[in-house]
Parts: C-alpha cells; sequence; structure tokens
C-alpha cells in the first residue's frame, strides 16, 4: 500500500489543515508524529504551525482552533446562518 501511495503522491512536501472541536486531541496528535512522544499542551488559541517530517515526507500542518475556524468560515461566507 504504502508503494502505491508514494507512486500516487510523487512530491515530498505537503500542507495540511487540522480542524476539529476543542479538545479533541489535534495538537498532541501532530506533536506525537513530530516529537515521537506525548506532551502536555494547553489549549490552541487561534492557530498553531508546526513542520512535521514522517518517513522522508515533509508536512506543513496548520492547527485552527474550533473558535477561529467559525469566525473565518463567517467572514469568508457571509450568506451562511450558523443559527
Amino acid at each position: 500500500m504504502s508503494r502505491f501511495w508514494f507512486m500516487l503522491f510523487l512530491a515530498n512536501e505537503y500542507k495540511i489543515v487540522v480542524v476539529g472541536l476543542d479538545n479533541a486531541g489535534k495538537t498532541i496528535t501532530i506533536y506525537k508524529l513530530h516529537l515521537d512522544e506525548v506532551v502536555t499542551t494547553h489549549p490552541t488559541v487561534g492557530s498553531n504551525v508546526e513542520e512535521v517530517v514522517y518517513k522522508n515526507i515533509s508536512f506543513e500542518v496548520r492547527i485552527l482552533a474550533q473558535s477561529l475556524f467559525f469566525f473565518l468560515l463567517v467572514l469568508l461566507t457571509p450568506n451562511i446562518n450558523l443559527t
């Protein structure tokens, strides 16, 4: 399966946006891949950018807090009603 993945996606650098509910473990998951250990984190305020190298593939990961995601969603789509 991994050989198929590398044949399908030839680049060695990817950009990923991680969005999820508050306290869902987004930052801890990224730090686990990056540092190979579980670390204690504080809630992300705004956004967080990390560069993770995993199995010779470089990922630029942007973690958005739930409140920032919904703010950007409302800002970029003015005709949406979230109530």
